[in-house]
């Protein structure tokens, strides 16, 4: 396509010169936060490489002194992942690795991240590799160094590595709501020995305990799944286990109650987990125990609940 203009676009004269000639002189001058611009108002006319091209580019583009400017950038980036999205040819790991670099516009736009949580499900190296980001080695005692040159970078991203793996639910595994137990045993043991190695053992585990808590149900309605009940009693890791502790209590986000309710919610819950606790005990001992401890703790917070509301009523 031709533009069909003789008015000057950034700068460039781009009377009868085609979308992709326009963006690429804009690449070679330097200018990718102006490419991104051009190229969201040409969504049709763009090949999907050049626009791999322009977003590779654009991620370390100086922002513009101009906030509606800075957020039509985001919109335009948004409108090019939602084009990409759209072709199969675009290989998805190759859109993951940018989800990743543009996490921090992504994570709360109307297009969220999608294939970066799988590539972190199917990739141990690449999990490891966000989890060394976000948290130091057991035998750093310092962390990063506020002197270093690069210190705002390597927090950014230290930032940025920890908001991923914190909202990650893509349980590993998982596909049509079902689990298969021969690749999440793979997978977690494969991740665990790279966790080891890179002297991120304990927390790896956490890590994992808390993606686990997203598992789904068994066919009985059982949680969780017999694929998880296994890797628990394999594992035998107590970091693992109070991860999927800690998971359980995170993933229900934020209650809503009158104030005379009390603890109706929590106590509901506890008796759920409880019964799945006694329906595991023979056959998965460790898992019955972590189930236990959840009930456990909806009960202490359901008693939290009965004596705010206690209270409300004088």
């Amino acid at each position: 396509m031709r533009t069909g203009s003789a008015t000057p676009i950034f700068g460039l004269n781009v009377a009868h010169a085609s979308v992709p000639w326009v963006i690429e002189h804009l690449l070679s001058a330097g200018r990718a936060f102006h490419a991104i611009q051009y190229a969201g108002h040409h969504l049709k006319d763009v090949p999907s490489k050049l626009f791999i091209r322009v977003l590779t580019e654009a991620v370390s583009a100086k922002a513009s002194e101009d906030a509606n400017e800075n957020m039509m950038f985001q919109h335009y980036v948004e409108r090019i992942f939602e084009k990409l999205d759209k072709d199969s040819s675009v290989p998805e790991d190759e859109i993951a690795k940018l989800e990743w670099s543009y996490l921090k516009l992504l994570e709360f736009s109307s297009r969220t991240p999608k294939t970066l949580p799988k590539l972190i499900a199917t990739s141990p190296q690449f999990f490891i590799e966000v989890l060394s980001t976000a948290y130091k080695s057991n035998h750093d005692e310092k962390g990063l160094d506020p002197e270093a040159p690069d210190y705002q970078v390597r927090a950014s991203m230290a930032t940025q590595a920890w908001s991923l793996l914190h909202n990650w639910k893509h349980v590993p595994g998982l596909s049509n709501g079902k689990i298969d137990g021969a690749q999440i045993e793979k997978w977690i043991r494969e991740t665990r020995i790279l966790a080891a190695k890179a002297d991120r053992a304990e927390i790896g585990d956490v890590q994992i305990g808390q993606v686990l808590a997203h598992a789904p149900a068994d066919d009985d309605g059982v949680w969780p799944c017999i694929p998880v009940r296994e890797v628990i009693e394999i594992t035998r890791s107590a970091e693992l286990e109070n991860g999927i502790y800690t998971g359980v209590f995170d993933k229900r986000g934020v209650t809503t109650r009158s104030p005379t309710d009390g603890g109706i919610q929590e106590r509901e819950l506890a008796q759920t987990y409880q019964a799945w606790s006694e329906k595991t005990r023979l056959e998965y001992p460790r898992t019955s125990a972590v189930l236990g401890k959840i009930a456990e703790g909806y009960e202490r917070d359901a008693q939290h609940h009965d004596d705010n509301a206690e209270r409300n009523q004088w």
